[in-house]
């Protein structure tokens, strides 16, 4: 999935963050900068989400340790188990400082109650 080139469904089960002029489909909020390297970022990120309740990293397999920035999650929902897709991209601002996209989305249904936006906001306000 490429950020810069997505383009937004027209249902409401899906939600999008991204910096400022980084995408070109219209976010539904902008990401925050953080006083981190990518790097560490990253790492935070990346340990927060592997505590998430029924998530699977669907990058490909030795990605984490390869320098890469973006990564591929499956996020279960709780009752029946439909698979929610959220891939994240980390982006340098700089030696100490960066941000990141998210792109969270259902794959049934037109409508996820607004989930998926919940779930991101949640993230978010918890790093």
């Amino acid at each position: 999935m490429d950020f810069a080139t997505l383009s937004l469904a027209p249902t409401p089960n899906q939600f999008l963050v991204c910096p400022k002029d980084f995408c070109t489909a219209q976010s539904h909020l902008e990401s925050p900068v953080y006083n981190l390297s990518v790097t560490e970022l990253k790492a935070e990120w990346l340990s927060f989400i592997e505590k998430q309740p029924r998530i699977e990293n669907r990058t490909e397999t030795g990605a984490i340790n390869n320098g890469k920035l973006q990564y591929d999650f499956i996020q279960r929902t709780e009752w029946m188990r439909y698979p929610d897709s959220i891939t994240i991209r980390f982006i340098p601002i700089d030696q100490t400082t960066s941000t990141l996209a998210i792109y969270s989305r259902s794959h049934y249904g037109q409508s996820d109650f607004g989930f998926n936006e919940q779930r991101i906001k949640s993230w978010l306000s918890q790093l």
